[in-house]
């Protein structure tokens, strides 16, 4: 099941932004809210919020990064993020 995985704490997300999440997303595609990489990491297509550039190296499948910061330099200055 693929996962969209929302680097923040859990109870920073209110449940009807959840909610509009699970209404715009794919009905298979679940929500993990937490700020460690989550068990689940084979899973995550998306991650978005304060996601670090070592956590994006630690999903492989992710085909999505939605940072919260206007400049993300510290992952385009890497070329092991780049090569992704």
């Amino acid at each position: 099941m693929p996962v969209l995985w929302l680097c923040l704490d859990p109870e920073d997300v209110a449940p009807e932004i959840q909610d509009r999440l699970r209404s715009l997303l794919p009905p298979d595609m679940e929500i993990v809210t937490q700020r460690e990489v989550p068990d689940c990491r084979e899973e995550v297509e998306i991650a978005a919020g304060w996601v670090s550039p070592d956590a994006v190296l630690q999903l492989p499948n992710l085909k999505w990064v939605q940072h919260w910061a206007a400049g993300v330099d510290r992952f385009t200055n890497r070329p092991d993020i780049m090569a992704l």
